[in-house]
């Protein structure tokens, strides 16, 4: 059997420890309720400092996260230090073939807001870190791998997984309604904005026991297809964020 690794370009290895994959999901929760942690003993070490602090927990389309806001000139303008983490189902079609998996979606992100009146309204602009992969279990169709209009046996093509990525930097720009550095106390806030995610990159990988030609045809209709998802997928390179979040200043 052959692997599909002759064309580095397109058929990367992507994954191969099950293990390994169950512990890096559970991995970005950890992650966040260390983070939530370590918050609340900044916020509380903040209360005597001059710059006015604020720590949060948040719900949005980026999932659930937590958030501090430091008020630099509080009535005009605060900087903010978010991170959030998602996982959900999906499923997509491009060109007849059917793809479907769980996309997990860790996001970090640095914004400064600027309240131009003075009051609750605010416009904010940054930019995220992104660690989101998409994985691409293809859909048999009759039995068999539907790869660019021609079909493939399992018996051929023994395995073929995909995933997507996508770049790691999404700058950000919003508005949104709440500054929790104004005065003490808990206070309600929203945001509505885009993440600009840009294009991803689709990889396949698999074992065929095909040889010679017909291999090589394999790899040129993988490649095809490859390509056609990567332009449905930044058909729609922007991202909606909207949310709302609970915040304390100390």
């Amino acid at each position: 059997m052959n692997r599909l690794a002759r064309m580095n370009r397109v058929f990367r290895p992507i994954w191969s420890d099950c293990g390994a994959s169950q512990r890096s999901s559970a991995l970005p929760h950890r992650v966040l309720v260390s983070l939530l942690g370590a918050l609340l003993v900044v916020g509380r070490a903040a209360a005597d400092s001059p710059i006015p602090i604020a720590i949060g927990a948040n719900v949005s389309t980026l999932g659930p996260g937590v958030s501090m806001t430091a008020g630099i000139e509080p009535d005009f303008l605060t900087a903010e230090l978010d991170a959030s983490v998602l996982a959900y189902s999906h499923s997509v079609s491009s060109d007849g073939v059917n793809y479907s998996g769980t996309n997990r979606f860790v996001s970090a992100g640095l914004l400064g807001n600027v309240y131009p009146f003075g009051g609750a309204f605010h416009v904010s602009a940054g930019a995220y870190y992104l660690d989101q992969h998409q994985p691409l279990d293809l859909h048999l169709q009759g039995g068999d791998y539907r790869i660019n209009g021609q079909f493939y046996t399992p018996a051929q093509l023994t395995s073929l997984t995909g995933r997507a990525e996508f770049p790691h930097a999404a700058p950000y720009v919003g508005i949104g309604w709440g500054n929790p550095t104004l005065t003490p106390g808990w206070h309600l806030s929203g945001r509505l904005g885009a993440l600009y995610q840009g294009k991803p990159r689709v990889d396949f990988v698999g074992v065929t026991t095909l040889t010679g030609a017909q291999r090589d045809t394999l790899y040129d209709n993988l490649d095809t297809q490859r390509r056609g998802l990567e332009n449905h997928l930044s058909s729609l390179p922007v991202y909606p964020v909207a949310g709302v979040s609970v915040d304390y200043r100390f």
